[in-house]
């Protein structure tokens, strides 16, 4: 059986160019902390960043705009770290409402963490893309995975399915569902 060696930067960048050609659009990514920390590491996917601006009428998605903003909360409060990339801050450039596009920026901002674009997770996003992932979706996973956050939220059904068929380390799931598992677990800790 034949080692799997390791792709040259010349592969890399044709996969960006050829499967992702986004992510030449992307700018550098970098961490804002370095330190090691053992802290809940949160990313929300834009489906996610929008929420709390859609239509609220419906019971879901109130739900989930309520979710969101609890997660987000508790990353001000310093309980879990929201990490951000520039997957997010690219598809969050392409919302054509100015004003939802402002607010949409300004839950961004409060993650502490910004996750890096790197050369595993350009492979690891080929890789989703090929199991069916669009390419902001394979983008998103695959940035989350490979800078080790602990849970990926969606509200959007159709990626929940398909990373669940992925192997992942990292918990994806929607936000409602998730926080009513973490509180849940904190009501039996107290």
């Amino acid at each position: 059986m034949q080692a799997r060696m390791r792709p040259t930067a010349t592969e890399i960048s044709a996969l960006k160019d050829s499967h992702f050609p986004v992510a030449e659009s992307l700018p550098l990514c970098y961490n804002l902390h370095c330190e090691v920390q053992s802290i809940m590491r949160v990313y929300l996917d834009n489906c996610c960043y929008n929420r709390p601006f859609d239509d609220l009428s419906q019971d879901r998605v109130y739900l989930e705009a309520e979710a969101v903003m609890t997660v987000i909360s508790h990353c001000e409060r310093g309980d879990w770290t929201l990490v951000t990339s520039g997957v997010i801050e690219y598809e969050a450039s392409q919302i054509s409402d100015l004003g939802k596009l402002e607010k949409v920026r300004e839950l961004c901002a409060v993650a502490d963490e910004r996750a890096m674009l790197t050369d595993e997770a350009v492979i690891r996003a080929a890789h989703f893309k090929q199991k069916g992932l669009s390419d902001f979706d394979s983008l998103h996973l695959a940035v989350a995975a490979a800078n080790l956050v602990d849970v990926f939220l969606s509200t959007d059904d159709k990626l929940l399915r398909a990373a669940s068929r992925l192997e992942l380390k990292m918990k994806v799931i929607n936000p409602m569902i998730w926080l009513m598992e973490v509180l849940n677990n904190e009501q039996y800790r107290d």
